[in-house]
């Protein structure tokens, strides 16, 4: 998978989510993500996805998954659902 390309979707699917706004919700220096999906830094830490992923407000398996299966929720609905899955799993001792 093409980590940058991958982050470049993600951003464009979030209303064109800048790279600047990103890496402030990532805890990420603007030119660490920069250099990230520009391919100057092309072996890029899970750690660093993980935190990528915060940003984004996904799992890690939503980011190394491409599959969207046409959901076309807004961003915010969908962080709003997880949010509610979670607290129903805890709720009924189903975590994950």
């Amino acid at each position: 998978m093409d980590v940058a390309k991958r982050i470049l979707q993600l951003c464009k699917e979030r209303d064109n989510m800048s790279i600047n706004k990103l890496a402030d919700l990532s805890y990420l220096t603007q030119s660490t993500l920069q250099k990230i999906v520009t391919g100057q830094n092309a072996d890029v830490m899970l750690g660093t996805i993980e935190k990528i992923c915060m940003g984004l407000g996904i799992t890690l398996a939503e980011f190394f998954t491409e599959d969207d299966q046409g959901d076309d929720l807004p961003f915010e609905a969908k962080v709003k659902l997880r949010e509610y899955e979670e607290l129903l799993r805890y709720r009924y001792g189903k975590t994950k």
